[in-house]
């Protein structure tokens, strides 16, 4: 669709074209009816694709909701007929010591048969967390390309949804992978204000968290996950048990048990 003529400069050799503007308006009367069926049409493939190629194994639960995995956007790419490709591969290495962390950062190019195309980058660095293993470098650029590549089939498909592999990278407060950072937070009140929530004594935490769901659950949503992830990781642990009674308690005739 063209609309009015406009003049651009060649900015290198200063030679001045005229081009037909882009006429917007004119361009939605032309989708009409008929390209709004085509949009629903694709919507619905894309639902009956979802439904009938992705399986259990194939997307992650967090919560209510749940997101695909690498192996359901390849599933779907193969079905549309997408293909992908690395167009570019930077690494980086933060800061000048032998252990710094690496970042791969990937590129990655989607091409549809419908002639539509989507670039996206993806990410990941040795530093993240993932459970107890260690993430190498062939795994952040491994991991790096795969969010790429789920990212741009997604946009080609689905509308920006986000993939599994982008909910491992952001950290949910009070998760497995969160515990660690929370138990190095430190205690910002109370008696125990300074101390690293690590070294403050169960009872306490579950006393600030009784506190601060009193005064503002919301305002200390943050101390409340942080605290609960230190006792569910000493949970899992068994660092927080009771102690063993003692010949003499289990004599005392004053134990109601």
């Amino acid at each position: 669709m063209t609309g009015t003529a406009v003049q651009t400069i060649n900015r290198e050799t200063g030679e001045v074209t005229t081009v037909e503007s882009f006429d917007f308006p004119s361009y939605l009367v032309a989708i009409g009816r008929e390209g709004l069926t085509r949009q629903q049409q694709f919507a619905a493939a894309y639902d009956a694709a979802c439904h009938a190629l992705i399986g259990p194994n194939d997307v992650q639960q967090e919560g209510d909701r749940t997101f695909k995995k690498k192996s359901a956007w390849r599933k779907l790419a193969k079905h549309f007929a997408i293909s992908t490709s690395v167009i570019r591969l930077d690494k980086e290495w933060l800061g000048g010591a032998v252990d710094a962390p690496f970042v791969a950062t990937v590129t990655v190019r989607a091409s549809s048969p419908w002639g539509q195309y989507a670039e996206a980058v993806g990410a990941c660095g040795t530093d993240e967390e993932s459970g107890r293993r260690k993430i190498t470098i062939a795994d952040a650029i491994a991991t790096a390309q795969t969010r790429a590549s789920n990212r741009a089939i997604s946009d080609l498909i689905a509308a920006g949804e986000v993939s599994a592999e982008e909910m491992n990278k952001t950290r949910r407060p009070g998760s497995a992978s969160d515990q660690k950072s929370s138990a190095d937070k430190v205690m910002p009140f109370g008696s125990q204000k300074g101390k690293r929530l690590r070294e403050v004594d169960s009872e306490a935490l579950r006393s600030t968290i009784a506190w601060c769901r009193e005064k503002d659950a919301a305002k200390f949503e943050r101390i409340i996950a942080d605290c609960q992830a230190v006792l569910a990781s000493r949970q899992e642990n068994m660092t927080d048990k009771p102690e063993a009674f003692t010949e003499e308690e289990e004599d005392d005739d004053s134990l109601p048990f």
